[in-house]
């Protein structure tokens, strides 16, 4: 099934091609409504309200088999599957690309990171309640976003290397363990791809480049991540990330 979030800025109105739309609702809740006409889609989004009981805010729109834009005018029916978000403590949260990191996530993302790269392994088992907590908070992230946040800001840019160099194995493994488990979900869910471009532009930390330099520096993070993308080896974009992205500032090395 291939996922479709709709942008309200970007698609204000939407026209459905079809005499009949069939909603359903988490595989519960079915109906079938009158679509063959133009409407917004705030308000394709009510109308769902009205008939699932599922609000506005939680729907995620998903249309099996294809995009929304490749869908042809002839087909009579269209299928959409309205997903609610689940808890943060979900197996399987929706995850967007377009919902940035808060100033809270961010705490999380770097009380796990650096405390994994630089606190001693018995403090890591002492906290490990505190870990698994901050890790369920954003555990609805999306992947990239996760990793935008850890590889443009100084301190986690040095623990994640930290992690990773780490004699004793255990931070590495259980740093990587959910962060591969969500790229093989979100790779899966087709959700992966059409964003490697976004990201490669969200790890340009010089913000005084110029145009020009900033399309070479793109040019140069996609060469690092594309491939390992594309071939789903998450260790190696990982391993590329660390070698490769450096804190701004002090662009040789990693010691504060």
């Amino acid at each position: 099934m291939l996922r479709l979030f709709l942008l309200i800025m970007f698609l204000p109105f939407i026209k459905v091609h079809a005499t009949s739309m069939v909603v359903s609702c988490n595989g519960e809740v079915e109906f079938l409504f009158d679509a063959d006409q133009e409407m917004t889609l705030h308000e394709l989004k009510q109308m769902i309200e009205e008939q699932t009981g599922v609000s506005v805010e939680q729907q995620y729109l998903l249309i099996e088999g294809q995009s929304f834009s490749k869908l042809k005018e002839s087909e009579e029916f269209i299928t959409f599957s309205v997903e609610k978000e689940k808890d943060a403590n979900g197996d399987d949260p929706v995850r967007i690309y377009e919902k940035k990191v808060t100033e809270e996530e961010h705490k999380d993302i770097d009380y796990i990171v650096t405390t994994l790269g630089n606190a001693s392994i018995p403090t890591i088992g002492w906290k490990a309640d505190d870990l698994n907590k901050a890790g369920d908070r954003i555990l609805h992230l999306h992947p990239f976003r996760f990793l935008e946040d850890v590889f443009t800001h100084d301190a986690t840019i040095v623990a994640v290397k930290n992690i990773r160099d780490r004699s004793f194995s255990m931070p590495w493994k259980k740093f990587t363990k959910k962060q591969f488990k969500t790229l093989d979900t979100e790779a899966k869910r087709e959700n992966i791809d059409q964003y490697v471009s976004a990201f490669a532009e969200s790890l340009i930390i010089d913000e005084n480049l110029s145009q020009q330099e900033r399309n070479a520096e793109k040019k140069k993070i996609m060469k690092w991540i594309e491939s390992p993308i594309k071939k789903r080896k998450w260790k190696k974009l990982l391993n590329n990330l660390i070698d490769n992205i450096k804190r701004p500032g002090n662009p040789d090395g990693y010691d504060f």
